[in-house]
């Protein structure tokens, strides 16, 4: 698959949105994360849905995901203990796990790997998302978008 130029350059406007945030430069950079997660929900759904009847469906998407995002998340979370962060193993068990948002909502004030918030949600999303698009029609995986959409807003 070819790049998308123009949605690379949104998604890097995203991020730059949050890490403008992260440095008190703008007050609106959480929407970065809101422009960031539909991009990529695009994005994956996109992929998902081309390839939902090739026999390696399954393997190539996640080998995918684990060879992108494992790597760099274990090397970080190797790091917290020899640069003396504050960490337990729990802690650090959870955002291995994929648990991040959960232990970002539950510890408000642990700071040494809250970011990887975002990173969990997206995995949730991962491990979800893939049986919808496998097994719901076309018309069906859009009024589960548009419910999940209204849901949302409430």
């Amino acid at each position: 698959m070819q790049r998308n130029l123009p949605l690379d350059g949104l998604r890097g406007v995203a991020v730059l949105m949050v890490f403008l945030l992260h440095h008190n430069y703008l007050n609106m950079g959480w929407m970065g994360v809101d422009v960031f997660f539909a991009l990529s929900g695009f994005l994956i759904t996109s992929i998902l849905r081309r390839t939902r009847e090739d026999e390696r469906y399954w393997g190539e998407f996640w080998i995918k995901r684990v060879t992108r995002i494992l790597p760099p998340l274990l090397l970080t979370i190797a790091l917290v203990p020899i640069f003396g962060l504050h960490s337990n193993a729990g802690q650090l068990a959870a955002y291995v796990f994929s648990l991040g948002d959960y232990m970002a909502y539950s510890r408000p004030h642990y700071e040494t790997l809250r970011s990887l918030w975002s990173l969990a949600v997206e995995e949730h999303f991962y491990m979800v998302w893939p049986f919808a698009v496998r097994f719901m029609r076309r018309t069906s995986l859009v009024y589960l978008i548009a419910a999940l959409l209204l849901l949302e807003s409430i």
